[in-house]
């Protein structure tokens, strides 16, 4: 029996065939379609080892794909389409990146610029300027620089004292380890296991990649024509915040980003995709001026409030998260209807 992958595979080509493509266009125009990627990186470069992300040239690859079958837009126009009906031509779509990773430098802003895709980068605000190495990337450089073994030693010595019995067996599962860490101390422990490792000092090590936009940088993003938006100021588990939390990682750096860059309102991603309790969304929203906020569960139906938005993640593979798996699941939608209605039948009869 071939494998989900192989399916998705199999699925995604087909939707892509010039054909099957034009027939697909209307349940792409029935949703807002909203891409991410994390960081994109020269090819070849170390970047690719130490932090999240994908080459340059598979990067370009990517959005020539998205322009011959969608029409790349600015978060804020499939915001605004959003609530409209069905439009005509080539399915909007929107290209997101997380942790404001430096995208000039690295060669994807001349490549969006070529393209004529506008773009929004959600950033980490303790990030900007290369002042802090989030935690997680100080995960991922662990694991670039001394190996999965040394990196999955030393986290189970750190996690067995916080918490007995969070083992890991492989480095894949840290990040479901480290959800149950209390929010407030996850940079402290994250400072624990780099030290463990044996890794330069944080300072060094920030100067020698500078992985990170600063100011001018995102000032040169806008004139380009491109969306700026937060992504937490630390990256936490968003769920596992509460009021006072909510306020220094999300209201507040909404605020600081509207009052630096003169911003009216600000998109918000989820790290993690981990969203907040669903009934405080709206809230949230409200308080720090957010035009959404945006998860990672895939592509949304259009009409879904911007607060419970979702993304699909596009430096998976397109044929896995825009082309087959929206398809896929969209399928076993209509069968579950079916059997639905069928089984009222049933019942009545």
């Amino acid at each position: 029996m071939p494998s989900r992958a192989a399916i998705l595979r199999a699925v995604g080509a087909c939707a892509r065939s010039p054909v099957i493509s034009r027939l697909l266009r209307s349940f792409y125009r029935r949703r807002a379609n909203i891409v991410y990627y994390h960081g994109i990186w020269p090819t070849r470069s170390a970047a690719l080892a130490l932090f999240y992300g994908i080459d340059l040239d598979t990067f370009r690859d990517d959005m020539k794909t998205l322009c011959r079958y969608f029409r790349p837009v600015s978060l804020d126009e499939v915001l605004r389409a959003n609530d409209a009906g069905e439009t005509e031509g080539k399915p909007p779509i929107a290209v997101t990146f997380d942790d404001g990773s430096d995208l000039a430098g690295s060669g994807a802003a001349d490549v969006l610029g070529d393209l004529g895709i506008p773009a929004t980068t959600f950033v980490v605000l303790a990030c900007v300027g290369n002042r802090h190495l989030m935690w997680q990337h100080k995960c991922s450089a662990i694991q670039g620089m001394r190996g999965d073994d040394i990196f999955v030693r030393q986290f189970n010595r750190l996690t067995e004292k916080l918490a007995p019995g969070s083992s890991v067996r492989s480095p894949k599962e840290h990040v479901a380890r480290a959800r149950l860490w209390p929010m407030e101390r996850k940079d402290e422990y994250a400072d624990a296991l780099w030290k463990a490792c044996d890794m330069p000092l944080v300072g060094e090590f920030l100067e020698e990649h500078k992985p990170y936009v600063n100011w001018d940088d995102l000032e040169d993003w806008r004139r380009r024509g491109h969306e700026i938006g937060l992504h937490t100021r630390t990256h936490p588990f968003c769920s596992r915040l509460n009021a006072r939390e909510i306020e220094a990682e999300i209201v507040e750096p909404a605020r600081e980003l509207r009052e630096r860059l003169h911003l009216t309102s600000v998109p918000f991603a989820y790290p993690f995709g981990d969203r907040l309790p669903r009934e405080q969304e709206e809230g949230v929203a409200a308080m720090g001026r957010l035009s959404c906020l945006l998860g990672i569960r895939g592509l949304s139906p259009r009409g879904t409030p911007p607060y419970h938005l979702d993304r699909a993640r596009a430096e998976a593979g397109l044929h896995d998260s825009v082309f087959g798996r929206p398809l896929l699941h969209a399928g076993a939608e209509r069968h579950r209807r079916i059997l639905r209605r069928n089984f009222s039948r049933w019942t009545r009869s």
